[in-house]
């Protein structure tokens, strides 16, 4: 317990140091649907967890607060940075190919034809795939994760967590990627291939439960 605890808080302080708004939104967010999710732990232990996260993470701001360099970069962060005014206005620009043509400018094209990348995988899938092919995908993505939250919900014991941390990666996803294009990200894909296995294939891999005598 103690050194899972210690290996989440170490994985917590990378992602605040990578000073990513887009990381910090999907850490949030992943988080509260974990902790709300893991119905297998009982809720004072995910209390608990989450009051010495609170209080380390206090501590933590409070420590990188008051270091000169890592607040300077911290207040830079938080404000609106030169390069979001050129994301935006080519997210803008890739809503407004994508309206001009319904089907799409074509798979890559977005890259060649537009200023700088999307940075957003919805402007993306807009612009090159189409109406269609962006309504297709997005679809996919809400049933895949409404998938993985009936899994967490209903599967077994065994399973369950395995499931919630699926549906939690997916729903901080699916905030990451208005800034980023995660068409790209690999591990987004085997996500979304996870949130549709059966718990049998998944219970292949697991580990027998120990039988104790007398039980």
């Amino acid at each position: 317990m103690q050194f899972n605890f210690g290996l989440f808080v170490f994985f917590l302080i990378g992602i605040f140091l990578s000073f990513s708004r887009a990381a910090w939104g999907n850490c949030v967010l992943a988080s509260a649907c974990y902790f709300l999710f893991i119905s297998n732990i009982p809720i004072k232990k995910r209390v608990i967890t989450l009051l010495l996260c609170l209080i380390a993470g206090t501590f933590l701001l409070f420590y990188l607060g008051n270091t000169p360099l890592i607040a300077n970069l911290l207040n830079e962060r938080l404000g609106m940075q030169n390069y979001d005014t050129e994301r935006f206005s080519t997210q803008k620009a890739a809503f407004e190919a994508g309206f001009s043509n319904l089907i799409g400018m074509g798979p890559g094209q977005s890259d060649e034809n537009l200023e700088m990348s999307t940075h957003s995988l919805y402007a993306r899938l807009f612009a090159e795939n189409g109406l269609i092919g962006f309504l297709s995908f997005f679809v996919f993505f809400i049933l895949s994760m409404l998938q993985a939250l009936k899994r967490t919900l209903r599967s077994s014991y065994q399973v369950r967590g395995l499931y919630s941390i699926i549906f939690a990666s997916l729903v901080g996803l699916i905030f990451n990627s208005l800034f980023i294009d995660t068409l790209h990200w690999r591990h987004f894909w085997l996500l979304l291939a996870l949130a549709w296995c059966a718990e049998e294939e998944i219970n292949e891999g697991m580990p027998e439960p120990i039988k104790i005598k007398g039980r």
